[in-house]
C-alpha cells in the first residue's frame, strides 16, 4: 500500500479548502495567556471519500476554541493500517493496537508541562490509514518527540507526519463545521 498515496487523498479529501501555511518555525510570544482548556467532547462523523467510508472523531470542545494562536501548529498524522476488514476499515484488533498507539503519541506530543504542548483535535479512519491531528503550541518539542519515536524504530505501525503553521486553524476548518451541523 502506497501511504504517500493515501495521505495526498486523504488530505485533500478531508482538508479542502486549506489556506497556505508557513514552515515550521516556533512563534515569538511576549506573555502567554491564561488559557483553561475545555473539557474533551469527542463527536463521530461518518462520511465517504471516494466511494468508501471514512469516519472521523473529532473534539467538538475545540471547534470554537478561544485560544487558537496559542495552538497555532497544525500536527497531521498518516497510520497505515495493518489488518482490514471490509471497505478498507481496520478489524477489531487493529483498532486496539491503533488507539493504543494513538494514546502513547497523545501523551508523549502533550509533554510535562502544566499545559499541554498538544492537544487532541481528530482521527480520521479511511481506506487503510488513519490520520490523527494535534494542534501544537511548540513545534520543535512536537517535532523532537515524533522524529524520536521514529529513530527508535519500536513503534507498531508505520507513519508519517507533518507539521505546518495553522494560526487560525483554517487546515481543520471543514472538520469543525462537520460537528457543528
Amino acid at each position: 500500500m502506497n501511504i504517500r498515496l493515501f495521505t495526498v487523498a486523504l488530505l485533500l479529501a478531508t482538508l479542502w479548502g486549506v489556506c497556505s501555511v508557513e514552515a515550521a518555525k516556533p512563534s515569538k510570544r511576549t506573555q502567554e495567556p491564561q488559557i483553561t482548556l475545555p473539557e474533551e467532547s469527542l463527536s463521530i462523523v461518518t462520511f465517504e471519500i471516494d466511494s468508501l467510508p471514512a469516519i472521523a472523531v473529532i473534539d467538538a470542545a475545540l471547534t470554537d476554541f478561544e485560544h487558537k494562536k496559542s495552538f497555532e501548529w497544525h500536527c497531521s498524522l498518516i497510520v497505515e493500517c495493518k489488518e482490514l476488514v471490509e471497505n478498507g476499515m481496520p478489524s477489531p484488533a487493529e483498532m486496539e493496537v491503533l488507539n493504543a498507539f494513538e494514546d502513547e503519541l497523545s501523551k508523549g506530543l502533550a509533554g510535562e508541562g502544566e499545559l499541554p504542548n498538544a492537544i487532541f483535535f481528530a482521527r480520521i479512519t479511511h481506506n487503510g490509514t488513519r490520520q490523527l491531528i494535534w494542534k501544537v503550541s511548540n513545534p520543535k518539542q512536537a517535532y523532537d518527540y515524533l522524529a524520536s519515536v521514529m529513530k527508535e524504530d519500536q513503534y507498531p505501525r508505520n507513519f508519517e507526519f507533518v507539521i505546518e503553521r495553522d494560526i487560525d486553524w483554517k487546515m481543520t476548518e471543514n472538520l469543525s463545521e462537520m460537528v457543528r451541523k
